[in-house]
């Protein structure tokens, strides 16, 4: 098992443990020699991320924070993320070579960026703001979801839904991500 494999069950399990919905409607990974991509071969990283889980089935009335892996942030299938990369074009951080991974609901993503022939690294695209690189790579994005739900940065709040601790997060993002 590679490092993002390692960390993606990891994460997994903290959903489990905290007894989330969006456990049950987890969908089947995709078989990586099924996946076929028009931006041709894809980052080892992108592969296994898509191989873990491809997105989340929704249930009639469920909500985004029924849906989300860490607050507010969803992963989406490889399908959406095809039809998506549209919707993105022209931004001058995502480039040519991107595919959406996690969303809000909203108009809000974390993207897998790369360039041919290296690995992906991990963009934030926010609504109003500047794109920015936020990770070197998949492995420590997820390792900075881990310490999170690890430490209780991520927690259960009194209306169910997982909340973040937001004086403590900022000491964690900054251990993880390229800039702070």
């Amino acid at each position: 098992m590679s490092d993002l494999t390692d960390e993606l069950a990891r994460l997994e399990r903290f959903l489990v443990e905290l007894d989330r919905p969006v456990v049950a409607n987890l969908l089947p990974g995709l078989d990586v020699t099924a996946i076929d991509s028009p931006l041709g071969e894809l980052p080892q990283g992108v592969v296994e991320w898509f191989a873990w889980h491809n997105g989340v089935g929704g249930e009639r009335g469920q909500t985004i924070e029924e849906a989300s892996l860490i607050p507010d942030y969803m992963l989406i299938s490889f399908e959406e993320a095809l039809r998506q990369i549209s919707v993105y074009a022209g931004d001058p951080v995502l480039g040519d070579f991107w595919l959406p991974i996690m969303e809000n609901g909203g108009s809000d993503i974390y993207a897998a960026v790369w360039s041919p022939g290296s690995e992906a690294r991990v963009a934030r695209f926010i609504v109003g703001e500047d794109t920015e690189i936020d990770f070197e790579n998949l492995v420590n994005m997820v390792r900075m979801f881990n310490a999170c739900y690890d430490s209780g940065v991520y927690f259960v709040g009194d209306d169910g839904f997982i909340d973040i601790a937001g004086d403590r997060y900022e000491e964690i993002y900054a251990r993880y991500a390229l800039h702070a």
